[in-house]
């Protein structure tokens, strides 16, 4: 057989279908988008509660500098293996295509539980929060009592559902015109960002103090209520065995500067500006959050962050204010300017929105490389003629984060508790990608000496030392989750939902191996080599 009807019959088609419009300016805003800039800034009222003594500037730069170890990973296996798929194309073609299709199976189950755990929060941690803080800006009690109202299941549902289809719609678009929208969309999302910075530099903790007390509170009394009530964190000082603790919440984020790596096929000139769009993302987003965290740590102080946030789960009739504790909420609290509430909360809404495309595009891209490899059915790898979209992959991935979203509103109060969970699954799934790296010039020589990343230090490889401390850097993470009991990751269901999640694929590739292997197709001979672009 000459080598074009092998390709042909290894893969679905000789060209993927897919096409580079994802330029430098998209490549950053859906980094940073992924990075999460309002889950990020959830350091600033769960570390100090969580973990009592922790530093909030020491836990973002300690997390960040970490973090820049495995996005050079992921970075430098893009530059040698520019294809949609990301961690699946790099584990299939170095160590073996089961355990490629394993380790990107679970993390991708794991990032559509994430989509559809963001939809969820629309309704009572966005649109609440945005209501509520405007409504006790203005005084108005029906923005306040509509705060209440879409707390409740319908509205959570509802929204979820809306804003997943929403991503789905986009999605199915032309790559070119989806990432202008989603630029709007990135860019409008950081006004508020803009806006909460600005309100903490120019008001201190005096303001502060007297912006609590106008909203029914009193600042020193919730500090003392909740030390009374058993918070230990309200005694000032640094526990650096608590900060180091906490940068799992940080990492949560800035471990995350990985999602281009999944689309290389759609990266324009991937091989010399991937590694650089991954690295200024996650820099511009630990210099942004830092700025806010600084800020917080000012003018909101710690001892009362942690406090308020202790008092709002353990003892809500303490907790006199009207939104649950947050720093958006918080800073919006510096301002009676009905406007600017008004902008920075719709800005942070369209910041959880704006962290759908890119795991999005995560997961429709895996699903469209499994195919493309035969994997699942070919159908899952078309692509439509005139807009170079997955449409089937999109279809699939709105389905699974609906029946997700049913899950996390509807579903037994257990399904809550996989946030976290999430987290430490997906880090086993970067360790294998690390041992994959480290190993990659020793199990396939010449891929990687063809490759731009054909580099030494020392003698060693560089990839080889990049895998190396990337593993030691997720366990780092991976270590505190799965035996600290605050964030919940190592409780049983979690640990049953990780092993099911491990175990699925390897029956759909035992399934799907055989069913092509009757049809005169073997499998293993397609991951000798890179997939066609």
């Amino acid at each position: 057989m000459d080598s074009l009807g092998q390709g042909a019959t290894l893969y679905t088609r000789q060209a993927t279908g897919l096409v580079r419009e994802i330029g430098m300016s998209s490549n950053l805003a859906l980094n940073i988008s992924f990075i999460s800039l309002p889950l990020a800034v959830l350091v600033a009222t769960q570390a100090p509660f969580a973990f009592p003594g922790s530093n909030l500037i020491g836990i973002v730069i300690i997390t960040a500098l970490l973090c820049i170890i495995p996005t050079l990973l992921y970075g430098s296996l893009s530059q040698a293996m520019p294809r949609s798929g990301g961690d699946y194309v790099f584990v299939s073609r170095i160590i073996h295509p089961l355990i490629g299709f394993v380790a990107n199976f679970s993390v991708t189950m794991w990032f559509q539980l994430v989509i559809a755990y963001f939809g969820a929060l629309l309704a009572p941690f966005g649109l609440s929060a945005a209501l509520s803080t405007m409504g006790a800006a203005t005084g108005n009690q029906s923005l306040t009592d509509m705060a209440t109202t879409v707390t409740g299941k319908e509205w959570q549902f509802a929204l979820g559902a809306i804003v997943l289809i929403l991503t789905a719609a986009l999605m199915s678009l032309d790559l070119r015109r989806s990432m202008r929208v989603f630029q709007w969309i990135f860019w409008l999302s950081l006004v508020g960002v803009v806006i909460a910075a600005f309100l903490t530099l120019v008001n201190g903790r005096e303001q502060f103090v007297a912006a609590v007390a106008g909203m029914g509170g009193n600042y020193d009394q919730m500090i003392a209520d909740a030390k009374a009530a058993g918070f230990t964190g309200a005694n000032g000082g640094i526990d650096w065995n608590a900060t180091i603790a906490a940068t799992p919440l940080a990492f949560a984020s800035f471990g995350y500067a990985i999602v281009t790596t999944y689309a290389g096929g759609e990266v324009r000139s991937a091989r010399t500006t991937m590694l650089r769009g991954l690295l200024w993302a996650l820099g511009i987003s630990a210099v942004i959050v830092l700025i806010l965290l600084a800020l917080a740590a000012r003018t909101f102080g710690q001892d009362w962050l942690g406090s308020s946030v202790y008092l709002a789960n353990n003892v809500p009739d303490k907790y006199l204010l009207p939104s649950y504790p947050f720093y958006f909420f918080f800073a919006a609290m510096l301002t009676n300017n009905a406007i600017l509430i008004a902008i920075m909360s719709i800005s942070f809404v369209l910041a959880f929105f704006a962290a759908l495309p890119p795991t999005f595009l995560i997961a429709t891209r895996s699903l469209f490389a499994w195919s493309f490899d035969r994997i699942l059915p070919d159908k899952v790898s078309e692509v439509n003629d005139r807009t170079h979209s997955p449409v089937w992959a999109n279809v699939i991935v709105l389905v699974i984060t609906l029946i997700f979203l049913v899950l996390i509103v509807y579903g037994p109060g257990e399904f809550l508790t996989l946030l976290f969970t999430a987290g430490a699954a997906e880090i086993m799934t970067f360790i294998i990608v690390a041992i994959a790296a480290a190993v990659f010039p020793y199990r396939r020589r010449e891929m990687w000496e063809a490759s731009p990343i054909n580099q030494r230090f020392m003698g060693i490889p560089r990839i080889t030392l990049i895998g190396v401390a990337s593993v030691v850097v997720y366990l780092i993470f991976l270590i505190p989750l799965l035996t600290n009991d605050t964030l919940g990751a190592n409780a049983a269901v979690g640990l049953w939902a990780t092993a099911i999640l491990f175990a699925l694929p390897f029956a759909i590739y035992a399934i799907s191996y055989f069913w092509n292997k009757s049809r005169g197709v073997d499998l293993s001979l397609a991951f000798e080599s890179l997939p066609p672009e």
